[in-house]
């Protein structure tokens, strides 16, 4: 990885530790800008936007890392949670099914599976 990406990489993962996502995205952007398909940084800039509200943009990241390597079972994970904050819980459940059979013993994956499984089963689809 190019140092100056790197260097961003670990200063925006530094911001969000502190909680301050918002001001992480814009050096994770500009890491992923000089180190593009590197999915580090698009896991920790989807993780910065849905930390920060933003589950369309947080999707687009996690959407990209799958395009880099489909068998990414955390990806598939947090795609699946901003599509169920989004209210795509169909689509939602899909991609927990994968993280789960990728990674059998991730007991957070399984949890996040019945609830949105569970939500599907309310009359008003709400989580």
């Amino acid at each position: 990885m190019d140092d100056g990406a790197y260097e961003l990489l670990q200063e925006g993962r530094k911001l969000m530790a502190l909680r301050q996502d918002r001001a992480a995205v814009p050096l994770l952007e500009l890491a992923k800008l000089l180190q593009p398909g590197k999915s580090s940084i698009l896991e920790a800039l989807g993780q910065a936007y849905f930390n920060n509200n933003q589950p369309g943009q947080s999707r687009v990241q996690f959407e990209e890392a799958l395009i880099l390597d489909p068998t990414n079972h955390w990806a598939h994970y947090c795609l699946s949670l901003c599509l169920g904050r989004s209210g795509s819980l169909s689509e939602a459940v899909g991609h927990l099914k994968l993280a789960v059979v990728m990674e059998p013993s991730n007991e957070s994956y399984r949890e996040t599976l019945r609830r949105f499984r569970f939500g599907l089963a309310m009359p008003d689809g709400q989580v």
